[in-house]
């Protein structure tokens, strides 16, 4: 549906009992659908509940980063009527069209809050020395927890690697992870915080050097 159409599109959220199938969180809360001139969708936030979004607000599309919605449209595709979820990316400045039915299983989320972002710096600097050895089943791990949507998955992902490049070199993979968890982390934390990339990045840093340390010492 394009943005100004008189049409509403009226879609009830995924089914809570499909849903904890795929991804068992605690609680799962259905929220109403608001009839307003702003298209609503229905999607999981970071705790796993349900809320609802509306045009030109930030999302997080998991292992991709910060995008906005831009538009939610119709199309006929192969004799079906699909709606598609419209997300401009911030990184690399591109569009992602997301079939709404899809969205449950992406785990499209809202970005973190600012009570959230202080664990998560908190998680950053937390001591922890339970890597696993092997590095498939590391790496086996790292892609889900990079998969799952979550950004505190995707912080651990961050720190256990930090930790672990002092005792042995990582990976071509692991180092292409550890980036990439890094900029994902990076990119939700100055967006939250209107701050500077740069400035979230340092904070990040200083973060995993001091979980460092309290492993050292």
């Amino acid at each position: 549906m394009k943005q100004g159409s008189n049409k509403v599109l009226t879609r009830e959220p995924p089914n809570p009992f499909e849903w904890n199938l795929l991804h068992p969180f605690d609680k799962v809360e259905l929220y109403p659908v608001e009839l307003t001139r702003f298209t609503i969708l229905f999607v999981r936030s970071s705790g796993g509940f349900f809320v609802a979004l509306k045009i030109g607000e930030k999302v997080i599309y998991p292992n991709q980063g910060v995008g906005v919605v831009e538009d939610i449209c119709v199309e006929d595709i192969a004799g079906s009527t699909l709606e598609f979820y419209k997300l401009k990316m911030m990184s690399g400045n591109s569009t992602v069209m997301i079939p709404i039915d899809n969205v449950a299983l992406v785990g499209l989320r809202k970005l973190c809050s600012k009570s959230e972002l202080a664990d998560l710096l908190e998680l950053l600097k937390e001591v922890y020395t339970d890597i696993k050895t092997d590095w498939k089943d590391r790496y086996k791990n790292n892609v889900e927890r990079m998969a799952s949507g979550s950004i505190f998955e995707v912080a651990k992902v961050l720190r256990n690697l930090h930790v672990l490049s002092f005792g042995k070199s990582l990976s071509f993979r692991e180092k292409k992870m550890f980036d990439r968890a890094k900029d994902l982390i990076v990119t939700e934390i100055a967006t939250v915080q209107r701050q500077p990339v740069s400035a979230a990045k340092r904070l990040v840093e200083e973060m995993l050097v001091k979980g460092y340390e309290e492993v050292e010492s």
